[in-house]
């Protein structure tokens, strides 16, 4: 048991049972925490929360497991280069370096998939290209994201999971 207190409430926070994790395979039984808060005033609320845990059905995708500034992990595959992911394309030596590279010839690897969002890191820093690069993209219906690589990276994952038509550049 937990025991913190913010301002005039008491937070006992209890986990009543946790879920086990067996490889990919995650039980569906709800975590439950139960806490309650006591206010000086003598009342007492309390809460339980629970969590669910599901199958993790990414088997065959092209996930990113790890990052930094000069490396991204793709289902333990380390590469050290731009590259562009998509559920089962990849591309491990794209030719954009900087920015300044982008324009409608090195985003047309993007194309390889018909994605709805295309999501580009832009390396440690966000920066964004000159509108004329990828307005052939937008002029298609295609939605496209500039976002530093961690962010581009991690929106990836969500989107992937969300079972989109997604498709990321990254730039490192």
């Amino acid at each position: 048991m937990k025991v913190l207190t913010v301002n005039c409430y008491t937070v006992c926070i209890v986990p009543a049972r946790v879920a086990a994790c067996h490889g990919n395979i995650r039980t569906n039984r709800p975590a439950v925490i139960h806490w309650q808060l006591a206010s000086s005033s003598g009342l007492i609320y309390r809460y339980n929360s629970a969590m669910k845990f599901s199958e993790d059905k990414s088997a065959g995708s092209h996930i990113i497991r790890a990052y930094d500034a000069q490396s991204i992990n793709i289902n333990g595959l380390i590469l050290r280069n731009s590259l562009v992911v998509s559920k089962q394309h990849l591309l491990q030596d794209w030719p954009v370096k900087s920015v300044k590279d982008l324009n409608e010839s090195t985003l047309a690897a993007l194309m390889v998939i018909q994605p709805e969002v295309i999501l580009i890191g832009t390396g440690q820093v966000l920066q964004f290209p000159h509108p004329e690069c990828y307005a052939s993209l937008l002029n298609q219906g295609i939605g496209v994201e500039f976002m530093d690589s961690g962010a581009a990276c991690r929106t990836y994952n969500i989107l992937l999971g969300e079972e989109r038509r997604v498709i990321a550049g990254i730039i490192l």
